[in-house]
């Protein structure tokens, strides 16, 4: 999509959340579309939050993001020792 916003074949983003489109950096994009005579159509705006909400949030969905990589690289293991384990099992027979 930022490709084809820089290249000019965009006239309108339409995005039901803010956050939806992009988490962090929002501005960049605002600026592209503004630089580039891009409407971006917000649908469904949040309320203005404090930089110290605005931080908790962020942490939080970064905090979501590493806890997410940690159990899916459990999980990814716990599968693989099984899938092993069973090839042994089927080996021995």
């Amino acid at each position: 999509m930022l490709r084809l916003m820089l290249a000019g074949n965009i006239g309108r983003v339409i995005i039901s959340y803010g956050d939806r489109l992009i988490r962090f950096g929002r501005e960049i994009i605002e600026e592209i579309c503004l630089s580039r005579g891009i409407s971006l159509v917000v649908i469904h705006e949040k309320k203005e939050q404090n930089f110290e909400e605005q931080l908790s949030q962020d942490i939080i969905s970064i905090l979501t993001v590493f806890c997410s990589k940690i159990y899916g690289r459990r999980s990814h293991e716990r599968r693989r020792k099984q899938k092993n384990a069973n090839n042994n099992s089927n080996q021995i027979e």
